[in-house]
């Protein structure tokens, strides 16, 4: 019995010790080419470290044209050893800054990130740059278990349609890059921030799944004020490109209070304005919304209401 504990012991230390090695001569280069296969364009690391037991730490991660963070963290797999493909078993980014920019070239724009080494929260908006091609002569399949990005923030602008997120925390299971048909649970918590809408500075709580290839999602979406009873719920469902989202606003039924006036607080002025219309006249408002869009094409038009007011 101890000859054969002793024996899976001895084999178990000899493939621990070959998947060190392993990592220590192709880690890093799987690590980048992971990164250029996954982004389709250039990246750049300050450094890489070696993390117990099948991990690397890339530090100042730049990838051009799209996003910045202040590190990334992944475990790879062992499995990758046997398998035709990069596979890492868990993947970690930390305070990565996004700037998002559709245009008439669907150009994506970004800017160096304060956030990964300088001053928190500081965004600049960047000239517009066409993101280049990493040149690869063939793909190699990236699969990754486990995702977790920790105080992010994304700031979206398309059209009239822009906001910003911040705090982002977002978990994900099951990607597969190139895009794979695959099912992707997700579980997203931010702070979105819009300038003169009633739900500015509200947190944001969405779940469900997706699958990008088929282009088919079930996901809930609930925008929660901290200072005042707005709350915005939706659904949203796609099949085949073909979303629908159905949801609900709600805004809190206040009490007369005439005489009240306005306190301060971390509100816009539209949003005091707008409380205090609503706490003077004493009524509340519970509508129920919905609108089709497209899923890879978002957008809220044609968006038909029904609902309550109440006094």
């Amino acid at each position: 019995m101890k000859k054969a504990i002793l024996g899976l012991l001895f084999v178990f230390i000899t493939v621990f010790i070959g998947l060190l090695f392993y990592l220590e001569l192709y880690g890093k280069q799987l690590f980048l080419l992971a990164l250029n296969n996954a982004f389709k364009r250039p990246v750049s690391v300050a450094r890489i470290q070696y993390q117990f037991p099948l991990g690397l730490k890339a530090e100042k991660l730049h990838v051009e044209g799209l996003a910045d963070a202040a590190s990334l963290e992944v475990q790879i797999a062992v499995q990758s050893i046997f398998e035709k493909k990069i596979h890492f078993s868990n993947v970690k980014i930390n305070r990565p800054v996004i700037i998002v920019e559709r245009m008439t070239h669907e150009q994506v724009s970004s800017n160096p990130s304060p956030g990964a080494g300088g001053e928190e929260g500081a965004v600049v908006q960047p000239p517009v740059v066409k993101a280049k091609t990493a040149s690869t002569s063939k793909s190699v399949i990236t699969q990754i278990d486990r995702l977790v990005i920790k105080q992010g923030q994304l700031t979206y602008h398309d059209g009239d349609m822009a906001f910003q997120l911040e705090d982002v925390d977002l978990k994900a299971h099951q990607l597969i890059l190139p895009m794979e048909s695959v099912k992707t649970d997700f579980h997203l918590k931010a702070r979105i921030i819009k300038d003169n809408m009633p739900f500015s500075g509200g947190e944001v709580d969405g779940q469900g799944w997706f699958n990008l290839v088929k282009k088919d999602m079930e996901a809930k979406l609930k925008i929660s004020h901290p200072h005042g009873p707005i709350q915005v719920a939706a659904d949203f469902l796609s099949q085949n490109n073909n979303m629908t989202v159905k949801g609900n606003l709600s805004l809190g039924q206040y009490k007369k209070s005439p005489k009240t006036v306005p306190q301060a607080s971390q509100d816009t002025p539209v949003q005091q304005a707008f409380s205090y219309a609503l706490s003077s006249m004493g009524f509340g408002i519970n509508a129920q919304f919905s609108f089709e869009t497209k899923m890879d094409n978002f957008q809220v038009t044609n968006i038909s209401f029904s609902g309550d007011v109440v006094q």
